[in-house]
Protein backbone atom coordinates (compact mmCIF):
# COMPACT_ATOMS: atom_id res chain seq x y z
CA UNK A 1 0.00 0.00 0.00
CA UNK A 2 1.17 3.62 -1.40
CA UNK A 3 1.93 6.29 1.09
CA UNK A 4 -0.87 9.19 0.45
CA UNK A 5 1.68 12.47 0.16
CA UNK A 6 0.00 15.19 2.62
CA UNK A 7 0.93 18.03 0.28
CA UNK A 8 0.77 18.47 -3.91
CA UNK A 9 3.12 20.88 -5.76
CA UNK A 10 6.89 20.90 -5.79
CA UNK A 11 6.91 20.19 -1.77
CA UNK A 12 4.77 16.81 -2.25
CA UNK A 13 6.52 15.65 -5.34
CA UNK A 14 10.16 16.18 -3.76
CA UNK A 15 8.83 15.00 -0.08
CA UNK A 16 9.61 18.16 1.32
CA UNK A 17 6.93 17.99 3.88
CA UNK A 18 9.42 17.98 6.02
CA UNK A 19 10.67 21.49 5.08
CA UNK A 20 7.06 22.89 4.51
CA UNK A 21 6.03 21.96 8.00
CA UNK A 22 9.01 23.25 9.54
CA UNK A 23 8.03 27.03 8.76
CA UNK A 24 5.87 29.60 10.25
CA UNK A 25 2.58 30.71 8.61
CA UNK A 26 4.26 33.99 7.47
CA UNK A 27 7.82 32.14 6.09
CA UNK A 28 5.54 29.49 4.41
CA UNK A 29 3.52 32.94 3.07
CA UNK A 30 6.81 34.29 1.56
CA UNK A 31 7.92 31.25 0.41
CA UNK A 32 4.56 31.34 -1.53
CA UNK A 33 5.56 34.29 -3.27
CA UNK A 34 8.43 33.36 -4.53
CA UNK A 35 7.40 30.49 -6.17
CA UNK A 36 4.33 32.38 -7.64
CA UNK A 37 7.24 35.28 -9.46
CA UNK A 38 9.51 31.92 -10.50
CA UNK A 39 6.93 29.64 -11.88
CA UNK A 40 3.71 31.14 -11.24
CA UNK A 41 2.53 27.84 -9.03
CA UNK A 42 1.77 27.20 -5.38
CA UNK A 43 4.69 25.22 -4.00
CA UNK A 44 2.09 22.96 -1.71
CA UNK A 45 -0.62 22.43 -4.26
CA UNK A 46 -1.43 21.31 -7.35
CA UNK A 47 -0.27 17.97 -9.53
CA UNK A 48 3.10 17.82 -10.63
CA UNK A 49 4.45 15.22 -13.13
CA UNK A 50 8.25 14.53 -13.40
CA UNK A 51 10.57 16.94 -12.29
CA UNK A 52 14.26 17.11 -12.53
CA UNK A 53 14.65 18.87 -9.39
CA UNK A 54 16.89 17.44 -6.12
CA UNK A 55 15.25 18.71 -3.22
CA UNK A 56 17.91 21.07 -2.74
CA UNK A 57 17.83 22.53 -5.80
CA UNK A 58 14.40 23.83 -5.00
CA UNK A 59 15.85 25.11 -2.20
CA UNK A 60 18.42 27.16 -3.35
CA UNK A 61 16.45 28.93 -5.55
CA UNK A 62 14.19 29.97 -2.77
CA UNK A 63 17.21 31.08 -0.90
CA UNK A 64 18.56 33.11 -4.21
CA UNK A 65 15.41 34.95 -3.63
CA UNK A 66 15.62 35.47 0.07
CA UNK A 67 19.20 36.56 -0.88
CA UNK A 68 18.07 38.90 -3.42
CA UNK A 69 15.58 40.24 -1.84
CA UNK A 70 17.76 41.00 1.51
CA UNK A 71 15.26 39.20 3.62
CA UNK A 72 17.97 37.56 5.59
CA UNK A 73 15.60 36.23 8.32
CA UNK A 74 13.93 33.85 5.96
CA UNK A 75 17.72 33.22 4.03
CA UNK A 76 18.57 32.20 7.56
CA UNK A 77 16.17 30.09 7.88
CA UNK A 78 16.76 28.31 4.48
CA UNK A 79 20.42 27.55 4.81
CA UNK A 80 19.79 25.39 8.06
CA UNK A 81 17.16 23.95 6.73
CA UNK A 82 19.13 23.25 3.16
CA UNK A 83 21.35 21.16 4.90
CA UNK A 84 18.80 18.50 5.35
CA UNK A 85 17.92 18.42 1.83
CA UNK A 86 18.78 15.81 -0.70
CA UNK A 87 21.02 16.18 -3.79
CA UNK A 88 24.14 15.71 -5.31
CA UNK A 89 27.60 17.17 -4.97
CA UNK A 90 27.04 19.32 -7.72
CA UNK A 91 23.58 20.76 -5.93
CA UNK A 92 25.39 20.99 -2.43
CA UNK A 93 28.43 23.28 -4.47
CA UNK A 94 25.44 25.42 -5.80
CA UNK A 95 23.78 25.42 -2.01
CA UNK A 96 27.05 26.13 -0.54
CA UNK A 97 28.23 29.04 -3.37
CA UNK A 98 24.48 30.75 -2.24
CA UNK A 99 24.67 30.26 1.34
CA UNK A 100 28.52 31.99 1.03
CA UNK A 101 27.28 34.78 -1.11
CA UNK A 102 24.19 35.77 0.92
CA UNK A 103 26.55 36.37 4.07
CA UNK A 104 29.22 37.74 1.96
CA UNK A 105 26.51 40.18 0.69
CA UNK A 106 26.17 41.53 3.92
CA UNK A 107 29.68 41.91 4.46
CA UNK A 108 30.04 44.47 1.43
CA UNK A 109 27.20 46.40 3.20
CA UNK A 110 29.23 46.13 6.22
CA UNK A 111 27.11 44.22 8.63
CA UNK A 112 27.74 40.61 7.36
CA UNK A 113 29.15 37.86 9.76
CA UNK A 114 32.58 37.15 8.10
CA UNK A 115 32.98 33.87 9.89
CA UNK A 116 29.67 32.36 7.96
CA UNK A 117 30.40 33.36 4.31
CA UNK A 118 34.15 31.11 4.81
CA UNK A 119 32.21 28.12 6.49
CA UNK A 120 30.48 27.88 3.26
CA UNK A 121 32.60 28.49 1.10
CA UNK A 122 35.61 26.42 2.97
CA UNK A 123 32.97 23.37 2.02
CA UNK A 124 32.46 24.77 -1.37
CA UNK A 125 36.45 24.07 -1.87
CA UNK A 126 36.65 21.11 0.35
CA UNK A 127 34.29 19.51 -1.98
CA UNK A 128 35.67 20.47 -5.36
CA UNK A 129 37.40 17.02 -5.86
CA UNK A 130 34.16 15.48 -6.04
CA UNK A 131 32.19 17.57 -8.10
CA UNK A 132 34.69 18.79 -10.41
CA UNK A 133 34.67 16.02 -13.19
CA UNK A 134 31.07 16.62 -13.65
CA UNK A 135 31.52 20.04 -13.77
CA UNK A 136 34.26 20.04 -16.35
CA UNK A 137 32.01 18.16 -18.38
CA UNK A 138 29.41 21.21 -18.39
CA UNK A 139 31.79 23.39 -19.59
CA UNK A 140 33.19 21.50 -22.45
CA UNK A 141 36.53 20.30 -20.66
CA UNK A 142 37.12 23.55 -19.70
CA UNK A 143 38.16 24.91 -16.36
CA UNK A 144 35.37 26.26 -14.66
CA UNK A 145 35.41 29.55 -12.41
CA UNK A 146 34.70 28.56 -9.23
CA UNK A 147 33.46 31.69 -6.73
CA UNK A 148 34.23 30.59 -3.26
CA UNK A 149 38.11 30.43 -4.21
CA UNK A 150 38.22 34.17 -4.60
CA UNK A 151 35.32 35.00 -2.10
CA UNK A 152 36.95 32.54 0.29
CA UNK A 153 40.59 34.94 -0.53
CA UNK A 154 38.83 38.22 -0.15
CA UNK A 155 37.04 37.16 3.51
CA UNK A 156 40.33 35.59 4.91
CA UNK A 157 42.05 39.35 3.89
CA UNK A 158 39.22 40.95 5.35
CA UNK A 159 39.96 39.08 8.77
CA UNK A 160 43.58 39.48 8.08
CA UNK A 161 44.52 35.95 7.73
CA UNK A 162 46.88 36.79 4.33
CA UNK A 163 48.70 33.34 4.47
CA UNK A 164 45.40 31.42 4.11
CA UNK A 165 44.43 34.13 1.44
CA UNK A 166 47.67 33.57 -0.58
CA UNK A 167 47.12 29.68 0.01
CA UNK A 168 43.54 29.56 -1.19
CA UNK A 169 44.87 31.88 -4.17
CA UNK A 170 47.93 29.73 -5.23
CA UNK A 171 45.25 26.26 -4.71
CA UNK A 172 43.15 28.19 -7.26
CA UNK A 173 45.83 29.12 -9.49
CA UNK A 174 47.03 25.48 -9.67
CA UNK A 175 43.75 23.92 -10.17
CA UNK A 176 44.19 26.67 -13.55
CA UNK A 177 41.28 28.90 -12.31
CA UNK A 178 41.31 32.55 -13.47
CA UNK A 179 39.69 35.79 -12.09
CA UNK A 180 37.52 36.21 -14.34
CA UNK A 181 35.81 39.05 -13.89
CA UNK A 182 38.11 41.07 -11.59
CA UNK A 183 41.68 42.15 -12.69
CA UNK A 184 43.66 40.88 -15.60
CA UNK A 185 45.96 39.06 -14.29
CA UNK A 186 43.11 37.29 -12.17
CA UNK A 187 44.76 35.38 -9.10
CA UNK A 188 48.37 36.41 -9.35
CA UNK A 189 48.00 39.70 -9.20
CA UNK A 190 45.91 39.03 -5.59
CA UNK A 191 48.84 37.14 -4.86
CA UNK A 192 51.25 39.61 -5.14
CA UNK A 193 49.12 42.22 -3.63
CA UNK A 194 48.51 39.97 -0.42
CA UNK A 195 52.45 39.69 -0.25
CA UNK A 196 53.03 43.07 -0.07
CA UNK A 197 50.84 43.15 3.14
CA UNK A 198 52.97 40.38 5.05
Amino acid sequence: MGTTLHYGGMIGSLELEWFWDSLTDEERKTITSYSLDSSNSLPDQGKIGRTSASQLIYLVTFLIYASSRRQYDIAETLIRLCENAKGTDLDFHYFYINAGDCYYNQIRRGKGPVDSAIHYYELDVDLFPRYKDELYALFCGQTPYILSFQRLATCYEIQGRIKDAIAISKQALDLGMTMMYTTENGFQDRIERLKSLQ
